[in-house]
């Protein structure tokens, strides 16, 4: 919140300056002076671009939705208005257990789903995807006894061409990493302008979760989130 507030407060109001100038730079040039004019028009629209690109950041840095209106309800918007732009379905399944999860794991949760889907919609050439976000138990071993805990469980998954292994071209190729020890990813799905694959496994790692995607061409890619349930 308070990096959306500087970027706002400061970021945006030098980018309006910025632009409130070069309007009056173009008022005060004597005619004719063309190319000049037509470099300040370009100059103007770059700082009109930047603009709306600090705006979208403001917009993602702050979980206006989930404070107010709760994970659930934000997801569904968030992929009704997904599946309007791309034209890729998407199926949902939840369990409403997930609105006791606390606002970092909600925000966590939606920037892995925003990124993953973003980056299907960008290379996968799938027509369809589906997220999971489900509370599962979790059987542990304590002293040889079984001891049941619960989990947070995340999938997402989609139908499209699949990525191939770093460093390999070879049909039918497996790519698999998990958090913390392996590091190895497509290249398709290298950082996409949102937070990217490293964002999300980072992410993850500070709530001592596991993150795995797996993928072979021509056979869709899926991403698999774990993260331990907290008392409240």
């Amino acid at each position: 919140l308070r990096i959306s507030r500087e970027l706002h407060d400061e970021i945006g109001q030098t980018l309006t300056a910025i632009h409130i100038n070069l309007e009056l730079i173009k008022r005060d040039i004597p005619p004719p002076q063309a190319e000049l004019l037509s470099r300040l028009d370009e100059s103007q629209s770059l700082a009109s671009d930047v603009t709306r690109r600090i705006r979208r950041v403001i917009r993602e840095l702050r979980p206006v939705d989930i404070v107010d209106h709760g994970l659930i309800p934000s997801l569904t918007k968030y992929i009704a208005e997904f599946e309007a732009r791309s034209g890729i379905r998407i199926i949902f399944r939840y369990d409403p257990l997930e609105e006791d999860l606390s606002l970092n794991e909600k925000v966590t949760i939606y920037r892995i789903i925003q990124e993953s889907l973003t980056n299907i919609a960008r290379h996968s050439g799938a027509n369809e995807a589906k997220i999971s976000l489900l509370e599962r138990e979790n059987m542990c071993m304590n002293n040889g006894a079984g001891e049941a805990d619960f989990i947070t469980s995340l999938e997402i998954t989609d139908n499209g061409r699949g990525i191939e292994a770093t460093g390999s071209k070879v049909p039918g190729t497996r790519a698999t990493t998990e958090t913390p020890d392996a590091h190895a990813e497509g290249e398709e799905w290298k950082e996409s302008g949102g937070i990217g694959l490293t964002g999300i496994r980072e992410r993850v790692k500070l709530l001592s979760g596991t993150f795995q995607i797996s993928s072979s061409p021509q056979h869709g890619t899926r991403i698999s989130v774990t993260l331990p349930r907290r008392e409240a």
